[in-house]
């Protein structure tokens, strides 16, 4: 791709202060297979049609601790010459910890086997099937300051917060 049309993204520190640069123009995308004819930059906030799925996990974390103590002091005074007295005690406890931890990945790496026979071949298309715009959710991004005191101006519209996903939409 020639040096003239890519759109740098990220921090740009060349100033005085630092700015956030995002790329404005839009991906050519073949309508025929759905793949990029041409990207300027690696990553644009607003094309949503070209930022496609990586990855998903599905995480299913659970944690319980219970812990139980007993503590039992005696304390006895006495009036001897070098002895004032006598302390003893008794402790137990007993902790029942249980961490289950189940995550299910799915990439475009993940192997798709047919258990009734599995020497057929599948191909797929993979994750970059999936794009950005088809997993919105709808709901607003729940923070009203994001970018606040990283950067002098956040005026622009992304600091007004992204579009929020749905893992699990159809």
């Amino acid at each position: 791709m020639p040096a003239d049309i890519i759109e740098p993204i990220g921090y740009n520190c060349l100033a005085a202060e630092c700015d956030f640069d995002i790329s404005s123009s839009l991906a050519v995308i073949d309508p025929y297979d759905g793949s990029l004819t041409s990207a300027p930059s690696r990553f644009s906030l607003l094309d949503l049609n070209a930022n496609h799925l990586g990855g998903l996990t599905f995480r299913n974390n659970e944690q319980t601790d219970t812990n139980k103590s007993l503590k039992l002091d005696f304390q006895w005074e006495l009036d001897f010459d070098y002895v004032t007295g006598v302390e003893f005690g008794i402790k137990a406890s007993k902790r029942v910890k249980d961490v289950y931890t189940q995550n299910q990945t799915i990439n475009t790496g993940t192997a798709v086997v047919d258990n009734s026979n599995p020497n057929v071949s599948y191909a797929t298309t993979g994750m970059g099937s999936i794009g950005v715009v088809d997993m919105l959710s709808g709901e607003a991004f729940p923070y009203d300051n994001f970018g606040e005191g990283l950067f002098k101006d956040t005026s622009d519209f992304y600091f007004d917060g992204w579009p929020m996903l749905d893992a699990k939409k159809h």
